[in-house]
């Protein structure tokens, strides 16, 4: 009896072996998606409302007045408001269905891309496995934000350079432009993929000798900042500051304003009673101090005075700023958007696991990556191109957000999460595998 229970045991272990060693991706999907349906069915046509999203509906109708909102860039507005036209009942619920469609969909993509930077099926199952399953990850498909939607874009806008860089198609070249392009105006945090594909063109003009293609890919790139540059103007001709967005002067005002780096030069007598009038309140609100003198003084006079109070006080701004790290350090890595019902079962699975690690982590994430890459180049005399892009990107994020918007972090880091998957999946890899065996891209 003994001997048949072990046997059973090892006959099931080895077809387990050979499952996921196997390259029949085609199981192996269909087991993430099932997996991902019954981990993330909890949430599916759960609406969740945050204080953002009623900016994002406002936005609607602002843009079909023929004027660019001065809170939110065109690109969800737009969606929802298309949605809005066809369900006019229900389109906040057609819109989360349509985020869930498009994280799922992605799942498909972000495999693809696990499959040609491990080259392991193991660690591409396990990695795909943890970003389709995670109830984080989909938790945020809920919500009337661009989040969820910016995360399934950045593993669209990853594989379209991957199938570029192995295949040299000209569908590839079009979709990473075209959803370099959406990202931007979805959210414009987004500005610091335009370097990465000036990178990306440079590169691949250098090992296609200028080739059509390459040359495509680098005009199309100088085509979507000529863009932001026309809306920029749009938006001047409207607010009187060349901008995309307002928020990036609301979040630098909050930041200063912590730190009481603010410069009052040139400001008029009433908007320095206003001022003291809220200093004088106990509990600070930032936020709304800052819509108020908005509202009161104009854009442009907020500009203004955030932009000589970051010249005159930057070395200080930098220097907070470095003691900022450390604080980050100890907040949780997966942190929820907003409070929900404690009584909901799935929002007590997403608070267990998202705050047993810390941002510290991808801290050591990051430099234990860094320092595998240089062992490798000094091993093997070869560059791990797709490896360091992949670095590259989380870094610029979190250099983008630690340098302009520290009250947002949590929100803005989420698009970033798949690499993180990618990269701890790697350095996971270097520990279970030889490190002189493992294949870097």
């Amino acid at each position: 009896m003994k001997q048949n229970i072990m046997k059973l045991r090892n006959n099931v272990w080895g077809t387990v072996k050979a499952f996921l060693r196997s390259e029949n991706y085609k199981y192996k999907l269909f087991l993430i998606y099932s997996l991902s349906l019954l981990f993330n069915g909890w949430f599916f046509g759960t609406v969740l409302m945050a204080p953002d999203s009623y900016s994002y509906i406002s936005a609607i109708d602002t843009l079909l007045n023929g004027e660019p909102d001065v809170l939110r860039t065109p690109v969800y507005p737009l969606l929802l408001g298309m949605m809005r036209m066809i369900f006019p009942v229900s389109f906040v619920n057609i819109a989360v269905i349509f985020q869930y469609a498009v994280f799922f969909l992605s799942i498909f993509y972000f495999h693809k891309i696990c499959v040609f930077f491990f080259r392991s099926p193991v660690f591409s199952f396990f990695t795909t496995l943890l970003y389709a399953c995670h109830p984080y990850v989909a938790l945020w498909s809920s919500y009337i934000l661009t989040e969820s939607l910016a995360s399934s874009g950045l593993v669209f806008w990853l594989w379209f350079l991957i199938d570029y860089y192995q295949k040299r198609k000209y569908g590839a070249l079009s979709g990473s432009l075209v959803v370099t392009f959406l990202l931007i105006f979805h959210r414009p945090s987004f500005l610091y993929l335009i370097p990465f594909l000036l990178i990306f063109w440079g590169y691949q003009m250098y090992k296609e000798k200028c080739s059509v293609r390459s040359w495509t890919g680098l005009l199309g790139t100088v085509l979507c900042v000529l863009c932001m540059a026309v809306y920029s103007s749009w938006f001047s001709g409207v607010y009187g500051v060349r901008m995309m967005s307002e928020v990036s002067v609301i979040n630098e005002y909050n930041i200063l304003r912590e730190r009481d780096l603010l410069e009052l030069d040139g400001v008029s007598d009433a908007f320095r009673n206003d001022m003291a009038n809220f200093d004088a309140v106990a509990e600070k609100d930032y936020f709304k101090e800052y819509f108020y003198l908005s509202a009161t003084y104009g854009l442009p006079e907020m500009k203004r005075v955030t932009s000589q109070s970051l010249k005159m006080n930057y070395p200080e701004y930098l220097t907070k700023t470095e003691k900022q790290i450390s604080v980050i350090a100890k907040t949780p890595l997966l942190i929820h958007c907003h409070e929900i019902d404690t009584n909901y079962f799935p929002y007590r699975i997403v608070k267990i696991l998202s705050f047993k690690v810390k941002f510290g982590f991808l801290y050591v994430v990051l430099w234990l990556s860094l320092l595998v890459y240089i062992v490798k180049m000094v091993t093997t005399k070869k560059l791990p191109c797709v490896s360091l892009f992949v670095w590259g990107l989380v870094w610029a994020n979190y250099v983008v957000i630690l340098l302009g918007a520290q009250a947002e972090w949590a929100r803005l880091m989420m698009p970033s999460y798949p690499l993180i998957f990618l990269l701890t999946a790697q350095l996971i890899s270097c520990v279970k595998i030889d490190i002189s065996k493992v294949m870097f891209r």
